[in-house]
């Protein structure tokens, strides 16, 4: 870091914001760790990118005590200093509102949102992907990449080049680390399951492996395929009749019940 940026550093006060992001001590996150050291790291991340800006560094400090702690009040923030407005604002517009899908939430600031909002994001995410090495649940890890190469990866591309890198590289391992478990055969396995159950049991008339598995019949088809979006496999099925359709479905619903332990 430069001498410069060392000492506008110095003359940043973080203190009372510090202190509010304290009333997350204790609140658990998914991946280990609790919120509070969350906000530091996110805040230090930015300071080894060399962001020493006073507003995005006190709003990092404090990202998510909007949105994780009940009835929050406001002025605890909007009294601290002459900046404090700009820093509340800027939590406020990283914050998912009431009723916001998480997909609604990340396109938001993706098309509209300000870039130290968006800069604060990548930061944020960076940090959640590190602590990721430390989740074992491989539904919930694909699911996180996947959000992240969807949502975070553009906004990293517009923000900082070498946060996009690091993030990259942090999806790269977790991938690497579900296809290792054996987690991403285990959804091939699945989709083998269904499709050789129907084929042997009926005689097809057509069959596609583009995208998944399509398979045709006399009176009803399917098309089975993992999500391109989500940590799941998708199932789509017609039939000449509902009560052909409500047996086809659940005939598959019983095979990865099954063999597979699905939902």
């Amino acid at each position: 870091m430069k001498d410069q940026e060392m000492l506008q550093l110095k003359g940043i006060y973080l203190a009372p914001y510090m202190q509010i992001a304290t009333a997350l001590i204790g609140k658990r996150r998914h991946s280990g760790g609790n919120m509070f050291r969350h906000q530091l790291d996110t805040m230090s991340i930015l300071i080894d990118y060399g962001y020493i800006d006073s507003v995005l560094l006190k709003a990092a400090v404090i990202h998510d005590v909007i949105e994780d702690i009940p009835d929050f009040n406001r002025n605890l923030i909007l009294e601290i200093d002459s900046e404090s407005g700009l820093v509340y604002d800027l939590v406020l517009e990283v914050s998912k509102k009431e009723g916001q899908t998480k997909s609604e939430f990340l396109r938001g600031i993706i098309e509209h949102g300000s870039m130290r909002a968006k800069t604060l994001k990548c930061a944020d995410r960076i940090s959640n992907m590190i602590s990721m090495g430390f989740v074992t649940n491989p539904s919930f890890i694909e699911r996180y990449c996947d959000e992240t190469e969807f949502f975070i990866f553009p906004l990293a591309l517009e923000v900082d080049f070498r946060m996009y890198q690091e993030l990259i590289e942090l999806v790269m391992t977790r991938r690497k680390y579900l296809e290792d478990s054996g987690y991403l055969d285990r959804k091939k396995e699945a989709m083998d399951a269904v499709r050789d159950h129907f084929m042997q049991s009926e005689k097809a008339t057509a069959y596609m492996d583009f995208d998944g598995y399509r398979v045709e019949f006399p009176q009803w088809w399917f098309n089975i395929r993992p999500s391109n979006t989500e940590p799941y496999l998708r199932f789509l099925c017609e039939a000449t009749s509902k009560e052909l359709l409500d047996e086809k479905v659940a005939a598959v619903r019983k095979i990865l019940k099954e063999q597979f332990q699905a939902e």
